[in-house]
């Protein structure tokens, strides 16, 4: 009598050392939702000097233990952070993986200017997209401005609403906010090449994208925007897994819940604003674009499983894309997360078997 062997997959993530990096909560969440489907799930951990080291974890004493296993044909991509995603041994690592035909899934971080450029230029998507530029001189910097009474001028590599710049036009002046984490600056009112000099201040261009402030709907006096939870299905079609709304603190900058921001519902908020039932075609619109957005997104080269968004909604109730992100943050709606690691497995699980 022959047993079956359990499908294997794999987290991988990185650390400057030895031992796993990353953010170990997730990855144990994942595994949870592996043994529940039956499947083996370890954390496979790359250091900066390319080892690699595989782990298990015991989810009675809630720890990762090295361990000796073969490293599985699936790997979903939890590197934490484009530093160590970039350093030369890691990333020869995964290059050589992907030549002897391992699946790395979500294969890097997104910059601003992958997915922006996608949708501006699809002739469905454009329409729902701020114009957005690379910014890479001072003359591109005052010609946006001069044409956009308010802009935000974004990391590229940015992340969680961190680094960035909201300049709005005041008389021949320009008012100056900056969003660090958890801390809105004040910077005052300054002459445009003021503004230009300070903003670029240690960062080489062009590594911002400026874009226009796109005018949105409030939910309780404040911007808003939904948070899309979206993953690759086994029909290889992506779907929404879930849909929360983000509202921003007071005179915040971003409506990331670290900066400031609070929690809604998706529903609460667009009944709110719009009525029941335009709310719920504003709700199926948002879906419809997002999935046209994630499309666009899975012609980046790489295998694309998961993928979070940030939409803004108009006063008339159209979507505004603002931002994608390849490596999601953990939801705080408990079943959008639950669903969320479900179908990964699935879908991971799936590959793992072909």
């Amino acid at each position: 009598m022959t047993t079956r062997s359990k499908p294997a997959i794999g987290i991988l993530t990185a650390s400057l050392n030895h031992g796993v990096g990353g953010n170990t909560q997730n990855f144990a969440r994942i595994i949870r939702a592996a043994s529940r489907q039956d499947v083996l799930c370890h954390v496979f951990n790359i250091s900066a000097q390319g080892d690699v080291m595989a782990y298990a974890y015991d989810k009675h004493n809630r720890t990762f233990s090295s361990c000796t296993c073969s490293l599985p044909r699936v790997l979903y991509n939890r590197i934490p952070t484009r530093r160590l995603e970039s350093l030369p041994a890691i990333k020869s690592m995964m290059d050589q993986w992907a030549g002897d035909g391992y699946l790395v899934t979500n294969p890097r971080f997104l910059r601003k200017d992958d997915f922006i450029s996608k949708w501006f230029h699809d002739p469905v998507l454009s329409a729902y997209t701020p114009k957005t530029e690379v910014l890479d001189s001072f003359e591109a910097f005052a010609s946006f401005l001069n044409e956009h009474y308010s802009v935000y001028i974004k990391p590229i590599d940015g992340k969680a609403g961190v680094g960035i710049y909201k300049i709005t036009r005041v008389g021949h002046r320009v008012r100056v906010v900056k969003q660090r984490a958890k801390v809105i600056q004040q910077l005052g009112d300054m002459p445009l090449r003021e503004a230009f000099v300070l903003v670029q201040k240690g960062r080489p261009l062009p590594s911002f994208v400026i874009q226009e402030e796109a005018q949105t709907a409030t939910y309780q006096g404040r911007k808003f925007d939904l948070r899309l939870l979206i993953h690759r299905l086994r029909n290889d079609r992506f779907d929404v897994t879930g849909m929360g709304a983000r509202v921003a603190g007071q005179h915040g900058v971003t409506t990331h819940v670290p900066n400031g921001g609070f929690l809604a519902s998706a529903n609460d908020a667009l009944e709110s604003i719009y009525g029941k039932d335009h709310g719920a075609k504003v709700k199926a619109k948002v879906t419809q674009v997002a999935l046209k957005a994630a499309d666009q997104i899975a012609t980046i080269p790489g295998l694309w499983s998961e993928l979070s968004m940030d939409i803004g909604i108009s006063p008339a109730g159209e979507p505004v894309l603002f931002e994608a992100n390849a490596k999601p943050m953990k939801f705080d709606e408990r079943d959008i997360e639950m669903t969320a690691k479900v179908r990964l497995v699935t879908l991971l699980q799936s590959w793992a078997s072909k």
